[in-house]
């Protein structure tokens, strides 16, 4: 039976740099995507309406797409900068507990593979695989 090892604190947040990387990036490449498709779509969305606006003291009317634009643009900027962070953030801590597990599995299993059958793969509580961590230790 695969014990439960809960007192293992994270050392390292990036255990397989190229995997979680690539996660993280992937994920960025998809909020980056996100908010360019939002502008576009407003951008075309309101190309067909007028708004009037007061500049210096001038009544101004202009296609909606042209006065909104830029306030757009920096909206979405800042979201995009702060939603980054946080994706960043939360998808390392996530593929930690993906990429941690894989690792002892290679690393265990290594051993069990030179001949030494009392190695036991140990897991934090909430990482994932520890079904497979359960099923590998019954096996050896």
């Amino acid at each position: 039976m695969a014990q439960q090892n809960t007192y293992q604190k994270r050392r390292t947040y990036l255990v397989q740099k190229g995997f979680q990387i690539s996660f993280i990036l992937k994920f960025c490449l998809l909020l980056l995507a996100g908010v360019f498709l939002s502008t576009v779509l407003v951008f075309l969305l309101t190309q067909e309406t007028l708004t009037s606006t007061f500049r210096d003291s001038r009544l101004i009317i202009d296609r909606t797409a042209t006065i909104i634009l830029p306030a757009i643009a920096y909206t979405n900027l800042i979201t995009l900068g702060l939603i980054t962070i946080a994706t960043i953030i939360v998808t390392l801590f996530v593929s930690h507990k993906i990429a941690g597990p894989m690792l002892r599995f290679e690393k265990e299993l290594a051993g069990v593979a030179s001949g030494d059958l009392r190695k036991k793969i140990l897991l934090r509580k909430k990482d994932q695989m520890t079904g497979i961590a359960k099923s590998l230790n019954h096996t050896i």
